[in-house]
């Protein structure tokens, strides 16, 4: 169990001479006022930092984010911990330690027990919620938590609960980084509409004048394309994706598939209506590939990325949409020159260049630690084993319970197939010759660990084998 000041009445004020994670420690040691076994946990997280970091704690700073960054959850690998979830428990622990000495767990706990708009607005509706049940009974309890989650978010913004009005929500709601967040605040806002039924004056005290009125952002997916537009998008693209013409059969032969040439230019129409760049009632979609216009919707998809919009794209993607775009324009007849030029010279789209070509760094860390690490090739070869074992599960819960078959059903032909591609991924693929050849089993960092079964090796195939090195892979 983690250090939860909120719980307390009374919080350790932030330490000044908190400089490095020796200095956590002895506040663990002497000032924590959490349970025998929470400081236990404390202290087995900081001495497991210094001997995975192979640094003393007097040399780590106490500093949380750069501390954690040391072992990222993408780089996970048993020499930190026996299982994930351990190794999770143990970097919540040195967090819970970090925060709670430097008085970081405390000033929030300050700051949300202050005593302002939303502070009264929760404690009346608890309030209401034990005293009035049969009034309340359409109030989920567990939906002031996400009221909590606004008024955090809102408190962040200086933002009181009765100000909650106009372009605030929207404010709010931009400011959210995690979609559970988002989700959250959308949640208390229509509570925060639904609790005005109740008619209590000191909870309509704490609510805004007028209720709240907040829509989610549109996606670009969801702005509607007028017909003739639609209409022009698929006589364009049917010229673009066409095969050659015969003259023996008089008609276009197969080309290739029309279907990316379809979503790049719909994305950027449907960004340039959504950012009034043009007009709905415009008549051809050429406008949309006007220099100004196509200049406007990159900036649009750069500024949604930064700001971690919800309709934000990659900037790859992005690429992949103007290389689209791009060759419709030229088998259309017409000029490419500015997208090319964008294509060139947009920073946030060059930095994508060649990696599309390469394997990405989290792609060859999965696989160097499917190659070197023996319970991790174990785990994933066998994986399919596990999807169908919940596949017949769910068989046998369909025969149990005729009721509920159907959705036992659904899910059983759902985690059936997964294990069947599975299956099929992980026996069916074929050895290449040269990755055969590549494969080290002794000497440094060995991909192939034979261990105990040389003695099986040379009896069954005649062949002697050298005793590795390393029986047990080296991780990277």
């Amino acid at each position: 169990m983690s250090f939860d000041p909120f719980l307390r009445n009374s919080h350790t004020p932030a330490k000044a001479t908190i400089e490095n994670l020796q200095d956590v420690l002895t506040w663990v040691n002497n000032d924590c006022e959490c349970e025998e076994t929470t400081k236990n946990g404390y202290r087995g997280a900081l001495l497991w930092v210094s001997k995975h970091a192979r640094t003393p704690l007097t040399d780590l700073p106490a500093d949380r984010d750069a501390v954690l960054a040391r072992f990222p959850n993408r780089d996970f690998t048993r020499e930190w911990a026996k299982t994930y979830n351990a190794f999770l428990a143990r970097k919540k622990n040195l967090s819970a330690a970090i925060n709670g000495a430097t008085g970081i767990i405390a000033e929030k706990a300050a700051h949300r027990a202050r005593s302002d708009g939303w502070h009264r607005l929760i404690d009346r509706l608890r309030f209401l919620l034990s005293s009035y049940p049969a009034q309340t009974k359409f109030i989920d309890p567990r939906k002031i938590i996400a009221i909590e989650v606004l008024a955090g978010l809102a408190r962040s913004l200086e933002i009181d609960a009765c100000d909650v009005e106009g372009d605030v929500p929207l404010k709010i709601y931009s400011a959210t980084g995690k979609p559970g967040r988002r989700k959250a605040c959308v949640e208390a806002m229509a509570l925060m509409n639904e609790v005005r039924g109740l008619d209590d004056g000191e909870l309509m005290a704490c609510l805004p004048r007028a209720p709240i009125v907040f829509a989610r952002p549109k996606k670009p997916e969801h702005i509607e394309i007028p017909g003739i537009l639609e209409q022009e998008i698929e006589v364009w693209v049917e010229l673009a994706a066409r095969g050659p013409w015969s003259p023996t059969d008089e008609a276009y032969q197969p080309g290739i598939d029309p279907m990316p040439f379809r979503n790049a230019v719909r994305k950027i129409v449907r960004t340039a209506l959504m950012i009034r760049a043009i007009d709905s009632k415009c008549y051809t979609i050429a406008f949309a590939f006007a220099d100004s216009i196509m200049t406007e919707v990159i900036r649009t998809w750069r500024r949604w990325e930064a700001d971690a919009d919800p309709r934000a794209i990659k900037a790859s993607t992005a690429k992949g949409y103007l290389e689209r775009a791009k060759t419709l324009l030229e088998r259309n007849g017409e000029a490419t020159y500015h997208i090319r030029t964008l294509l060139k010279t947009d920073r946030w789209l060059t930095l994508t260049s060649g990696r599309h070509n390469k394997m990405s760094p989290r792609t060859q860390r999965f696989c160097r630690r499917v190659v070197r690490d023996l319970q991790a090739r174990g785990d994933f070869v066998s994986l399919h084993i596990s999807f169908w074992r919940k596949a017949v599960f769910h068989l046998r819960k369909a025969k149990q319970f005729p009721s509920e078959a159907t959705g036992h059903l659904d899910v059983a032909r759902k985690y059936g197939t997964i294990a069947a591609f599975a299956a099929l991924e992980i026996d069916a693929i074929p050895l290449r010759v040269g990755n055969a050849l590549a494969i080290t089993f002794r000497g440094k960092d060995p991909w192939l660990s034979l261990g105990s079964a040389l003695a099986r090796i040379r009896r069954s195939t005649g062949i002697s084998l050298c005793r590795p090195m390393r029986t047990k892979p080296v991780n990277p």
